[in-house]
């Protein structure tokens, strides 16, 4: 894994692009803001479309992984099994913001619960998230 790359996602964009798209982010809501100085009767419109442009890419960044620990007693993160194995403990870390509009992101990327799966239990860390909505609390409450 190279410096620029996230940790334990070889397909993950690179920080550089990452920032990039940010950055065209920032530039677009610049523009949008200084329209929406020059004619007030645009504000409304302006408003809806920045904050269109702040859920769309707040909630295209949600990842899920696994954390599964080494003999060395770190934890070694990788992608999360796509179906529940029985009698196992997974470790789950959602990175990204948890909002209304990533939940069905989020939802898609937690392994599926088949009839095989018997006495397994999932641990989702959530200590990097201070705010959970009522739509995050719905998709955990129906994977439970």
């Amino acid at each position: 894994m190279s410096d620029n790359e996230l940790p334990g996602d070889s397909k993950s964009m690179s920080y550089e692009t990452i920032s990039l798209v940010l950055s065209v982010f920032s530039l677009l809501n610049l523009v949008i803001v200084f329209l929406a100085n020059v004619d007030p009767l645009v504000n409304g419109l302006v408003l809806g479309i920045s904050i269109l442009l702040f859920v769309i890419g707040q909630s295209n960044q949600t990842k899920v992984k696994q954390w599964v620990m080494t003999e060395s007693g770190w934890p070694l993160e990788q992608e999360p099994p796509t179906v529940l194995p029985s009698n196992e403990v997974v470790m789950l870390i959602p990175y990204g913001s948890l909002f209304f509009a990533s939940a069905g992101a989020f939802e898609e990327q937690l392994p599926e619960l088949s009839d095989e799966t018997d006495n397994s239990v999932v641990v989702l860390d959530l200590a990097l998230h201070s705010d959970l909505g009522s739509t995050m609390l719905e998709v955990i409450e129906r994977y439970a």
